[in-house]
């Protein structure tokens, strides 16, 4: 409540949360594709839940990357020189999700290790990771207006 007696955010805050917000939806995006890819090699091709989500994730991060380039952060940047410099900085953050997720499929008991269910906290663990990559690292060049010091909305 303190925050909102101080009145309104400054500007480059809102323009930070809402650069957030986009990058967090994309995302929700990206699990749904993760998981999507996920379920399918496990249930129907019934490949083992480990190896399947290297594949899975492949496929997230690709879409995320498109998604996060064109609206979270509005960049110029090539398409696939920005997507080898994605793929090199979301690493870490694919180490620490497929960490997590492992370490709770494997020591977690039934019915708690479902693989959606450590997808779910080992995205979430990971999401602070990927969005300081992307936008520190990634998009870093082009997300502020020359001599501005502000992010565009």
């Amino acid at each position: 409540m303190r925050a909102f007696a101080r009145g309104p955010l400054p500007p480059a805050k809102r323009v930070n949360l809402a650069q957030f917000a986009r990058f967090a939806a994309v995302g929700g995006v990206g699990f749904c594709v993760d998981a999507g890819v996920l379920l399918v090699l496990v249930r129907v091709f019934r490949t083992d839940p480990i190896p399947s989500r290297l594949l899975s994730s492949a496929v997230a991060v690709v879409a995320t990357y498109a998604l996060n380039r064109v609206w979270a952060f509005r960049a110029q940047v090539g398409f696939l020189r920005g997507l080898g410099l994605y793929i090199a900085v979301q690493g870490l953050g694919f180490v620490c999700n497929l960490s997590i997720y492992s370490a709770l499929y494997l020591l977690v008991p039934p019915p708690w290790n479902a693989p959606l269910a450590c997808l779910a906290v080992a995205s979430a663990f990971a999401l602070v990771i990927n969005y300081l990559g992307a936008k520190l690292i990634v998009f870093r060049a082009t997300d502020r207006p020359r001599g501005t010091g502000v992010l565009p909305n």
